[in-house]
């Protein structure tokens, strides 16, 4: 494991505090999954993005995302990002994975 250190306001440290308490975990480990549930996040955001701006294909996107194929598309569907694509681009997409 790596050590991170960072400073962050104090209204989110009480925030994670109170989480930590919540669950009778360590603040540390809160921390830990915060972070990890906040990369996840993040990691479909920017390839919401990407797709959306076409800058990447979706194959290219789901990848980014660190989700399946056929995930992503459910992850489109569900923040109302439009497809790019036919639904034969698609099919022609997905036998390539």
């Amino acid at each position: 494991m790596e050590f991170i250190s960072f400073r962050s306001k104090e209204e989110l440290c009480k925030a994670a505090e109170d989480l930590a308490h919540l669950e009778r975990r360590s603040k540390s480990d809160e921390f830990r999954e915060i972070f990890a549930v906040g990369i996840a996040e993040k990691r479909k955001q920017v390839a919401l993005e990407r797709y959306s701006g076409g800058r990447v294909s979706l194959g290219k996107a789901a990848q980014i995302a660190g989700v399946s194929f056929w995930d992503f598309l459910e992850l489109l569907q569900s923040r109302g990002v439009s497809l790019n694509l036919s639904s034969k681009d698609i099919l022609s997409q997905a036998e390539g994975l």
